[in-house]
């Protein structure tokens, strides 16, 4: 069986070294993708911070500078000495940062979805983070890897240009996704561009391929970003770079200096489970007059300002969710926790409710549901704490 260690590697080692390093390298593909993740946890803080989104620019830079050096060796191309003769030392670096890549989006993404169908984006980002891991070494062609590229490269702008311009707009989208074309079409010219220098390549052809390969990864790129603009329009995909820290429902909120205090009612009766931790009224118990409170911490990146809605929607048996209230309010980004705001509702009916929280643009950031229940007994001292 011969050596998976580069020629080159292998004879500067040892026959001892040359048996433990080649008994460790299955392990190394993926101890590259938790290499990445791991640092990732341990650096990433915010989406807006400027040292997370210069290690981020920084991965996808190196991994575009790295894939097309690994791709024009493998065609034969003029490429780097070093990538020549340590391809596999070159795709495990890729895979290193394709790794931190993917698992940097999940923790950004995650954190700005909500319970429902955005979750199913988190989850397209943890299928190819292992699929990176167990797929990966075997990816010789380069339409799964530019494929992935270019994804990579739109998850990233889709947050980093309305945190780099404000515009948390339609716009901003749009602006990321044409980048993202740009970005993997040059990817794809500068790999296929040049006459072929190593006519015994695993992968030989010439320099009239350039214009084709070009066509063929742009049909790729645009059929990827149409279906990635309607999963964004049908609300699929977290509405990075806004997210909703926090919501509850109370019986009283008020600001006391720096603070917001939350109260609630007690939970008389309610699921052990519910009972132990319940630190707001999603079972409200309802006195005739009592107003109903929602309170909501909306993160967004420093220097944005933009529009949020509560839209309060009662359910009924016939017409399903129907909405009765809108309140509209403006606030700025920038605080860890959140803009801390909230909205109040006194002319309320027992049954289902939920309050919708949204954007002036449309996207919805989440939603809190709650129960209106009939007291059939006094009012119990309210519970409250700081926010």
């Amino acid at each position: 069986m011969s050596s998976p260690l580069p020629a080159a590697l292998e004879a500067r080692l040892s026959p001892t070294w040359r048996r433990r390093i080649e008994a460790a390298w299955p392990l190394l593909m993926p101890g590259a993708f938790v290499g990445g993740f791991l640092l990732d946890v341990a650096t990433l803080r915010r989406v807006d911070d400027v040292g997370d989104n210069l290690q981020l620019t920084l991965y996808l830079l190196v991994s575009a500078i790295v894939l097309v050096a690994e791709r024009r060796a493998w065609h034969g191309r003029s490429s780097p000495a070093l990538v020549r003769k340590h391809g596999e030392l070159a795709r495990l670096l890729l895979q290193f940062l394709f790794g931190g890549l993917l698992s940097a989006y999940l923790l950004f993404y995650s954190r700005s979805a909500t319970l429902g169908p955005s979750l199913l984006f988190c989850s397209l980002l943890a299928s190819l983070m292992l699929a990176n891991e167990v797929l990966f070494p075997r990816l010789r062609r380069d339409g799964p890897q530019l494929a992935l590229w270019f994804f990579s490269a739109f998850s990233y702008l889709l947050f980093a240009v309305p945190t780099w311009t404000g515009d948390i707009s339609r716009t901003g989208r749009i602006a990321a996704g044409v980048l993202a074309l740009l970005a993997a079409a040059a990817v794809t010219a500068a790999i296929h561009g040049g006459p072929i220098r190593d006519p015994h390549s695993p992968r030989p052809g010439d320099a009239s391929q350039l214009w084709p390969a070009v066509g063929r990864g742009m049909a790729l790129y645009v059929a990827m970003l149409l279906a990635l603009a309607l999963a964004v329009r049908l609300g699929l995909v977290p509405p990075v770079p806004l997210a909703l820290a926090e919501a509850g429902v109370y019986h009283h909120v008020e600001r006391d200096g720096d603070d917001v205090l939350v109260s609630w009612e007690p939970a008389r009766v309610a699921p052990w489970t519910r009972a132990f931790w319940a630190r707001d009224d999603r079972r409200f118990q309802w006195h005739e007059g009592d107003r109903v409170y929602c309170y909501t911490a909306v993160f967004a990146p420093t220097d944005t300002s933009l529009g949020i809605e509560h839209r309060w929607q009662r359910f009924d048996d016939a017409q399903g969710w129907v909405q009765t209230d809108v309140i509209p309010w403006s606030m700025a980004g920038g605080r860890d926790g959140g803009w801390r705001s909230w909205t109040a509702k006194r002319h309320v009916t027992p049954g289902e409710w939920r309050v919708v929280v949204a954007t002036e643009h449309g996207d919805e950031l989440g939603h809190v549901d709650f129960d209106v229940v009939a007291a059939d007994a006094p009012a119990r001292p309210l519970k409250t704490r700081r926010r």
